[in-house]
C-alpha cells in the first residue's frame, strides 16, 4: 500500500487484486476490511500517537471490484482523551463512492504496543529510542 499526507488526510489510490477475491471479480469483505484498518494506521502517524484498533465498521456500497482504482481518504474526525474517532471514503475511478469505514482507535504508550514484540523489551527500548532519533516526516 502507498500512502501519502494530504493536509491533515492519509491518501491511498488502492487496486484490489486476484489475492482479495472474494466472490467472481470482486473483493472480499475482510480483505477491503484489512486496507481500511491499514490506511487507519498510516493516520495515526499524522496523530503522533501509537494506538490500536478498538472497533471497525463498513459499509460496503456495492461490489468493490477487481482491477480497478479506489482513492480511499481516511481522516481523525475527532479525539476524546485517548479515545480516536476516524472515518473514510473508497471512491472507485468513476468518482463513486464505494464504501466508508468508521473506527474507534485507543491510544496506547509505545511499551505497551511494542510489548509482545519478538525480541522483547531491549528490542522495543532500541525501536523508541530510534523512533525518538527520527525527524517526522511531512508525507
Amino acid at each position: 500500500m502507498v500512502v501519502r499526507r494530504d493536509g491533515d488526510t492519509a491518501v491511498s489510490d488502492y487496486v484490489f487484486d486476484d489475492r482479495h477475491v472474494g466472490a467472481p471479480g470482486v473483493a472480499h469483505g475482510g480483505a477491503v476490511a484489512a486496507v481500511c484498518d491499514d490506511l487507519f494506521g498510516f493516520l495515526l502517524c499524522l496523530v503522533g500517537a501509537p494506538a490500536v484498533t478498538r472497533s471497525l465498521s463498513i459499509d460496503y456500497l456495492g461490489a468493490i471490484r477487481l482491477g480497478i482504482p479506489y482513492r480511499i481518504v481516511a481522516r481523525v474526525d475527532r479525539r476524546e482523551g485517548r479515545i480516536l474517532f476516524v472515518s473514510l471514503t473508497g471512491h472507485d475511478a468513476e468518482g463513486s463512492l464505494s464504501f466508508t469505514a468508521s473506527a474507534l482507535f485507543l491510544t496506547v504508550s509505545m511499551e505497551r504496543l511494542l510489548q509482545h514484540a519478538e525480541g522483547g523489551p531491549d528490542l522495543s527500548r532500541a525501536l523508541l529510542d530510534s523512533l525518538a532519533a527520527t525527524p517526522p516526516a511531512d508525507s
